[in-house]
């Protein structure tokens, strides 16, 4: 995702904060079986 945002000319593109985003749900067996995580991610668009 970094590269993607990057090459599409985003700035200072940086993984914010990573988690467990199924964590409790009904879905959080499939998600670990995937190594489906979360993420915040910032970029900034030049102007």
């Amino acid at each position: 995702m970094i590269d993607v945002l990057n090459r599409r000319g985003f700035e200072e593109v940086c993984i914010l904060e990573r988690f467990d985003s199924f964590r409790a749900t009904s879905k959080e067996a499939t998600a670990r079986k995937y190594g489906v995580r979360g993420a915040n991610i910032f970029a900034r668009k030049p102007e």
